[in-house]
């Protein structure tokens, strides 16, 4: 399996080295940025599969930033790591639909899981873009029909996508 391609955006106050990065480092391809004004640049450049934002310590500014991100991009999974937890953070984070919310000190097989899990979907959500096309525009004749088996699958990543 490939590696997922995650783009780090790493808004630790105290701690200058990632959790994730460092737990992770060897089983996804990381693209680390501390900068928040180059999120859109990076995001442009590359084909991303994730986004994680990692805080020891979230403030507003910095939260937004995720919302923010969030809302431009609302396509992309987000991933949040944090090491400061309370229930109205997690409540804030999944209103912000984030892909899965992480507290340290980080289970490592279940965030790998998850990234795994988001690059597979966005994989086979990315093999059924013509067919979708397709049934999006059906006075298309170079298409054929999709089979019961392809809208079902199609339909189930769909909806696994929207819930996170």
């Amino acid at each position: 399996m490939d590696k997922p391609e995650i783009l780090l955006i790493n808004l630790n106050q105290r701690d200058t080295e990632s959790d994730v990065m460092r737990l992770l480092g060897r089983h996804c391809r990381f693209t680390c940025l501390s900068d928040p004004g180059a999120i859109p640049g990076k995001i442009q450049a590359l084909t991303l599969q994730t986004i994680c934002f990692e805080y020891d310590y979230p403030d507003i500014p910095r939260l937004a930033l995720l919302r923010e991100t969030k809302l431009a991009y609302p396509s992309l999974p987000i991933v949040m790591v944090t090491r400061q937890h309370s229930e109205d953070l997690a409540v804030w984070a999944f209103r912000s639909r984030v892909w899965d919310y992480f507290i340290k000190p980080l289970p490592t097989a279940e965030v790998l899981e998850c990234f795994r899990t988001i690059q597979a979907l966005l994989r086979k959500q990315q093999q059924n873009a013509p067919r979708e096309f397709a049934m999006r525009h059906s006075s298309c004749l170079l298409y054929t029909s999709p089979s019961p088996r392809d809208l079902l699958s199609h339909l189930v990543c769909r909806l696994l996508l929207e819930k996170r």
